[in-house]
């Protein structure tokens, strides 16, 4: 009647990847956007030089940063999405005497 745990699994998995590369997508369209108005403020504008070397610069270790932070949490995610972890082997689940007490 309801599905098994390692469908249900598998869909989240799916799930999980799927969203895993938008967010890939959606990072490396906000990476050229940032490039591009960085560019864009560089050699278009008559502001001061140095001050836009210097916030792009900061934009650039900010968004490096947070791209490793991104990056490590969706491994952890990626390794958190197995059967394995899931469904532990003293899962109450299959132990009814365990989750009865």
């Amino acid at each position: 009647m309801f599905p098994s745990f390692a469908y249900v699994n598998k869909i989240g998995t799916h799930v999980t990847l799927l969203n895993s590369f938008c967010g890939h997508v959606l990072a490396l369209l906000v990476l050229c956007f940032l490039g591009f108005r960085y560019f864009e403020l560089l050699f278009v504008t008559n502001v001061n030089y140095p001050l836009i070397v210097e916030l792009g610069w900061k934009r650039v270790e900010l968004l490096v940063h947070q791209t490793f932070l991104y990056l490590d949490g969706w491994w952890k995610l990626k390794g958190a999405a197995t059967v394995e972890n899931q469904i532990p082997n003293n899962c109450y689940l299959f132990n009814s005497a365990e989750f009865v007490r």
